[in-house]
């Protein structure tokens, strides 16, 4: 008996007549290709962000013309900051192991007698000579952290642009707040009211 229940019910949901909502507008229906629009890949501007610094916010098309001379100014600061940090961590290294030698050929340009000091250079300790090549390592180190964050930077904000390439910023959409005051029973209630309209 409930088979014949259950066949019956749903005998009689299939063979319902099935209708789907008609559009009653003015407005002409746009219908846009999928196949033939050219879609924004974020993985293609991360790609070309690594690849060279940059490239993937002129991929975006979107405040390019600031965003890749601040990129490339970074790298540039970033990339000299390095490089003069290395050089002097080397020169100062080499300078302790001058001064540290026991060979007669060597001249130590830290100390006094030597025949290639500069006034004012005068370093008399070796301990200040270790201290001042630790300083100079410390930021080299600290400048290439730095210069490896500026490159995930670089990426990231070129993935993030071109996920946000169609996102709809008109002036539809907006956002209002204001204060509210409402008055029950007697009591003054305050408040904060928000209308978005998209």
């Amino acid at each position: 008996m409930y088979k014949l229940v259950y066949f019956l019910l749903f005998s009689a949901i299939i063979i319902t007549p099935v209708f789907s909502q008609e559009i009653t507008t003015d407005k002409p229906i746009v219908v846009i290709d999928t196949a033939k629009t050219k879609k924004h890949s974020p993985k293609k501007a991360a790609i070309l962000s690594a690849i060279l610094p940059g490239a993937g916010q002129i991929y975006n098309k979107k405040n390019w013309y600031w965003k890749t001379p601040v990129i490339i100014a970074g790298f540039g600061i970033l990339g000299y900051l390095a490089q003069q940090n290395w050089a002097n961590h080397k020169h100062f290294k080499n300078a302790y192991i001058v001064r540290t030698d026991t060979l007669d050929y060597t001249y130590d340009i830290y100390d006094e007698t030597s025949p290639f000091i500069k006034t004012g250079d005068i370093i008399r300790s070796e301990e200040a000579l270790l201290s001042i090549q630790e300083s100079y390592r410390k930021d080299f180190e600290l400048t290439v952290i730095c210069l490896t964050l500026w490159f995930v930077l670089n990426i990231l904000d070129a993935s993030v642009e071109a996920h946000l390439f169609n996102f709809d910023v008109s002036s539809d959409l907006s956002l209002q707040w204001s204060p509210d005051i409402r008055m029950q029973a007697q009591n003054p209630q305050l408040g904060l009211k928000l209308n978005i309209r998209l």
